[in-house]
């Protein structure tokens, strides 16, 4: 063969192969452009990497915080109240729920103790259509955290219910005050005796069931925010946000809520009880809920827990405040 032909050979060959590489790059090109087209317009977001982190839908985040705190992940020494499930809970909500403390608004109630919740978005609030109602469950002679709350949303409407009349302080210079006992077992009652978390004995109280309340005194089954403080009645009543429970079945709802969980209450709170082991029951059975913050309060009591979990399936909760968006990033 030829000089001159096997020159000719060799430049064909070059040429042939820029074209097999740039058509290569082109197919390389298209399918780039068309797999992050359907991540990004995906209604599940999980697969999109954004650097060198996944941004997870808000069901896959809740699958992988259930499955960090499984019981054979954390060993319960402590079977009262479970203090390695309280730091396994504290370092699963922070592996897999990207909120982070400094997002929420943080409302002082007293001394140390705090309430958290995430804004509302500031177009539904501007909407004059759309409703913002706070409900407190357990005033207990204490109004600072709703009167922060009130200058940060001045248009909200404030129910606070409260057990005990003479702990209402100041609510209902600003709200309505609603005066009985959370019910759960559907029937409305007097209490002959009860006494309370201070060690304080009261007479003749009303319980009445919550969805009864919420009908005849708030007016709406959905709530925006609930402040939760009942010492220790939170058990039973958190129970019923179940998927089986008394309050999901009739429709309630509570796009935010800020849990207090307390020590041992009598008749209340079992010999038996495991605070592990009725958490973990709760986050499975409560499917429409997410924990997304906790933290210890109240120094004096190390077994406390505050709590903020939001509602992750009604649509106008997501409406009100985006929960989405902390997750798409």
């Amino acid at each position: 063969m030829s000089s001159r032909y096997s020159n000719r050979i060799t430049r064909m060959s070059w040429v042939e192969t820029l074209s097999v590489l740039n058509l290569l790059a082109l197919v390389l090109l298209y399918f780039n452009i068309f797999y992050w087209k359907n991540a990004l317009l995906s209604e599940d977001f999980s697969i999109a990497k954004v650097g060198h982190k996944t941004a997870l839908s808000i069901s896959e985040a809740k699958t992988k915080f259930l499955a960090c705190i499984t019981p054979e992940r954390v060993p319960e020494t402590n079977r009262k109240w479970g203090t390695q499930f309280k730091e396994q809970l504290y370092d699963c909500l922070n592996q897999h729920i990207p909120i982070k403390k400094y997002e929420l608004d943080t409302l002082k109630a007293i001394n140390v103790e705090y309430k958290y919740f995430l804004p509302m978005d500031k177009s539904y609030y501007a909407d004059q259509s759309k409703d913002c109602i706070w409900l407190t469950a357990g005033i207990g002679n204490n109004t600072q955290a709703e009167r922060e709350f009130l200058k940060l949303y001045p248009k909200c409407k404030f129910f606070g219910i409260e057990l005990v009349p003479a702990n209402v302080a100041d609510y209902g210079t600003f709200g309505k005050v609603i005066n009985t006992g959370i019910g759960f077992d559907g029937k409305e009652k007097i209490v002959d005796k009860y006494t309370d978390y201070a060690g304080t004995v009261h007479r003749n109280l009303k319980i009445r069931p919550f969805v009864n309340i919420l009908d005849q005194d708030v007016g709406s089954r959905l709530m925006h925010y609930a402040a939760i403080d009942i010492d220790g009645f939170e058990f039973p009543m958190l129970k019923e946000f179940g998927d089986s429970g008394q309050y999901h079945l009739n429709g309630v709802v509570i796009c935010q809520m800020d849990i207090e969980w307390h020590a041992e209450i009598k008749d209340v709170v079992k010999d038996d009880f495991e605070f592990g082991t009725y958490m973990r029951q709760l986050f499975q059975d409560a499917t429409s809920y997410l924990p997304i913050f906790a933290e210890p309060y109240s120094p004096g009591h190390p077994w406390a827990i505050k709590m903020t979990m939001i509602n992750i399936k009604n649509s106008e909760c997501e409406l009100a405040f985006r929960f989405s968006k902390y997750f798409e990033r």
